[in-house]
């Protein structure tokens, strides 16, 4: 924003809330209220590829084929309280259909939407290419001066789930969250025809592969719902629409769904990014709650004369839901239940704890319990939580989903235990194993209160102050040496995962570097300028690339790879640490010949509970198109075969990798992909293997990547039709649904797996693997057999 306030995004599931609150902050005068401009533009809004100002109008003004049935309905008397535009004009849409932007976004913004449009028109068209997110920057800012307003704000409704979207390309903004109790949210939208759509449109996906804008094939039509039927484009019947009945509690479902992966992915954001503000409470008691948004919006922005004009605005509106018959009131409370809960953790926050004095030592026992809950308080005060001590376990994890650590915080709190112990914690670096939860790090100070005690028996006093601390977690000088003679690339995909990358580049600062360059694929998200200050804190020979175009862990990869300047490539996940002397034994292996051509070399995980090593996957196809772990690393100098594994971290030529045509591009997110990779070395003809003398560990704690079951389906969809072949959802769709179909959400299972294979036919990679694999998928399977490689 051009006075330097950041993005603010208002976000909610559907019926939540967010269009009343951008209806009233479109009274006040400083503020462009940018009313379901993404919401409008649907599936389109975010382009992968940085575009140019043609490419983007295209983007915003192509007709969408939901607004074609807005119109049909409005035509018939069905009001649609969102749309915007005035119905006195819109006989010329009828045909080719509404721009998006004429539907809810400008008519909030002029009295003259058309103009309005055409002259934005102008603007866009002859706009540079860039990157999508700059280009909206742009767009925004144009609107706003153009209305003479001083700043935006973009509401859209069942908008919680295009939240990584927007951390992705606006890696600044801030987010208002309104929220409703989800048995009146999903009630309003059983009644609420674009959302009545939605659920019917989802219903044909699951029942015919193909949404209710699309047309439908003649012989698919009877799969569909008798009630359905006429609803099948071109014809659609309105009444026909007006007559189909959804339970209430799909409605609830969604809601529920909505809320928990939407609080999961706010959750991430820093508190100062975040305004939690429920429905309810902005319409009975409007006053404090619009002073919050507006102080949160921008605390320079006048408030009295908005109050008189929005204040009025903000009518009560009583629930109900209580008075629906039993039968669908019991119905209804258990399909919100999960979010309800959701709803109970934001309104019930455990109150702050004091902040302790500066100067204060620690007094007490040393005993763990005592030192556990010092080390709690601790926390608190470092990290500025907004819980009571008493409530850090000391098993939580202390990163990621836990407290989510950063390089930072972790020498804010070595430097704070330190002082208020009195010790010394690390004499040379820090070990990251001390921080995985509260009660390593008590084991660590109880320990250093020892040798404390019998230093200052002694004589002795304690050595390495707080200020020092940066000085001694450094790795020694020595290992990085001159990347001249390049043998390999480190390639690390990173999504959010800021914290756990200093861990994983810290590690790789004691192996061996000699001929070895480090390129860290920023996959975006929250965290992009953190990874990126992290990289360039760790300096050479470790370099920043951004890859954030789509979100998913394979994109950075095979953007790393091709930045790669190494002969070999070692794919490495952002929370995997190597064991000492890994690089060394891998550079010795290369040299010796041990890798053949068209070799994908795998590294075995240590159990996170360190009692020995995950080999390889008992691949499940029948089950889940998967693999489970296995039997454990064979005890053995040499590299053996193996069917398939986790992707963690993998050691391929360039060349060879290059000539498997790395990771598609159209894998969304992460998971579902895990035994691609592997069979298309197996199918063109190489193979798969296990390193047994070199170890990886998980980092412990949450990753980049959230698990979304739509998407890990349309992985193992996209997997499956490139690796086993135009057979595959014969052969493998009646096994693996059981299984999946639990996990996936409003898209359906068949319809997230169908769409994964649309993209392996559409991306030409399923085919151009038909015409150059060396075997079939059965031809593998059956080598498997005969040379005992492991496999279910």
């Amino acid at each position: 924003m051009s006075n330097g306030t950041p993005p603010l995004f208002i976000v909610g599931a559907g019926r939540c809330g967010a269009t009343v609150l951008s209806r009233l902050l479109a009274q006040h005068p400083d503020v462009a209220s940018l009313s379901e401009l993404y919401n409008s533009l649907g599936a389109g809004a975010f382009p992968r590829d940085a575009v140019d100002g043609p490419a983007l109008w295209e983007a915003l003004s192509e007709p969408r084929p939901q607004h074609q049935l807005w119109l049909r309905l409005l035509s018939h008397g069905v009001a649609i309280d969102a749309f915007r535009y005035p119905h006195t004009g819109l006989g010329r849409f009828r045909e080719g259909g509404i721009p998006p932007l004429l539907t809810m976004t400008l008519p909030e913004l002029s009295d003259d939407p058309d103009g309005l449009h055409e002259e934005l028109r102008l603007f866009v068209e002859v706009l540079p290419t860039d990157r999508i997110g700059a280009q909206y920057r742009r767009v925004f800012q144009w609107l706003t001066e153009r209305v003479g307003r001083r700043l935006w704000v973009e509401s859209s409704s069942s908008s919680i789930a295009s939240v990584p979207a927007l951390i992705r390309h606006f890696p600044d903004a801030r987010f208002v969250h309104v929220y409703r109790d989800g048995r009146e949210a999903a009630l309003s939208a059983s009644r609420f025809p674009p959302l009545r759509l939605t659920a019917i449109s989802q219903m044909f996906e699951s029942r015919v592969g193909r949404t209710l804008f699309e047309p439908v094939p003649p012989a698919d039509v009877p799969r569909l719902p008798p009630e359905m039927r006429p609803l099948v484009a071109p014809g659609f019947d309105v009444d026909a629409f007006r007559r189909v009945e959804i339970p209430l509690k799909y409605f609830g479902s969604v809601w529920s769904t909505q809320m928990v992966h939407g609080a999961a992915m706010l959750a991430g954001l820093r508190p100062e990014r975040i305004l939690h503000l429920r429905y309810e409470s902005i319409l009975a008691d409007p006053e404090p709650a619009l002073r919050r948004l507006l102080a949160f919006l921008d605390p320079s922005l006048p408030q009295e004369a908005w109050l008189e004009r929005a204040l009025p605005l903000a009518r009560a509106n009583p629930p109900k839901w209580p008075i629906l018959p039993p039968d669908e009131h019991a119905a209804l409370e258990a399909s919100c239940a999960r979010g309800m809960a959701v709803i109970e953790t934001l309104e019930h926050r455990p109150r702050a704890a004091p902040p302790g004095r500066e100067g204060e030592s620690y007094q007490g026992g040393h005993d763990p319990e005592s030192i556990r809950a010092e080390l709690a308080r601790i926390l608190v005060r470092v990290l500025g939580l907004n819980i009571a001590p008493e409530q850090i376990r000391p098993t939580d994890a202390l990163f990621a989903h836990g407290m989510g650590l950063d390089s930072e915080q972790v020498s804010a709190i070595v430097r704070e235990v330190e002082r208020r112990f009195g010790v010394t914690l690390f004499e040379e670096r820090i070990n990251m194993s001390a921080f995985a939860d509260v009660l390593s790090l008590g084991q660590l100070v109880a320990v250093a209160l020892a040798r404390g005690s019998r230093a200052a028996g002694a004589g002795e006093s304690p050595q390495g102050r707080a200020e020092d601390l940066d000085a001694r977690r450094q790795p020694p000088p020595h290992p990085r040496g001159s990347t001249k003679d390049l043998w390999l690339t480190i390639v690390i995909p990173v999504r959010n995962e800021a914290s756990n990358l200093w861990f994983t580049l810290q590690g790789l600062g004691f192996q061996d570097l000699d001929g070895v360059e480090i390129v860290v694929a920023n996959n975006g998200g929250e965290q992009l300028a953190d990874v990126e200050k992290v990289t360039k804190r760790f300096g050479a020979p470790a370099r920043h690339i951004l890859a954030d175009a789509v979100a998913s862990v394979n994109f950075p990869r095979s953007a790393g790879a091709a930045a790669a300047e190494g002969e070999w490539l070692l794919f490495l996940d952002a929370h995997v640490l190597l064991s000492p002397g890994a690089l060394t034994c891998l550079r010795d292996r290369v040299r010796e010949g041990l890798y053949p051509p068209l070799s994908l070399v795998h590294i075995p995980l240590l159990h996170e509970s360190r009692t020995g090593a995950m080999g390889h996957y008992r691949l499940t196809l029948e089950e889940d198109f998967w693999g489970k772990w296995g039997p454990p690393v064979r005890e053995t100098d040499f590299p053996y075969r193996i069917a398939a594994t986790g992707n963690y971290a993998m050691l391929t030529r360039r060349q060879d990798f290059e000539a498997a045509r790395g990771f598609n591009p159209r894998f969304a997110g992460y998971g579902g992909d895990e035994i691609y990779i592997q069979l298309k070395y197996w199918r063109l003809g190489g193979e798969v293997l296990l390193e047994p003398l070199v170890r990886g560990a998980h980092y412990s704690g949450p990753r980049g990547y959230r698990n979304n079951g739509d998407e890990i389906v349309r992985n193992i969809g996209l997997a499956g039709r490139v690796v086993v072949g135009p057979d595959f959802l014969q052969r493998f769709e009646a096994k693996i649904s059981p299984h999946w179909a639990r996990y996936t959400g409003p898209k359906g299972f068949s319809a997230a797996l169908r769409e994964g294979v649309r993209a392996a036919e559409e991306s030409g990679e399923a085919a151009w693997l038909e015409e150059m694999a060396k075997l079939s998928f059965d031809e593998v399977l059956d080598l498997w057999r005969r040379e005992g490689v492991p496999v279910a």
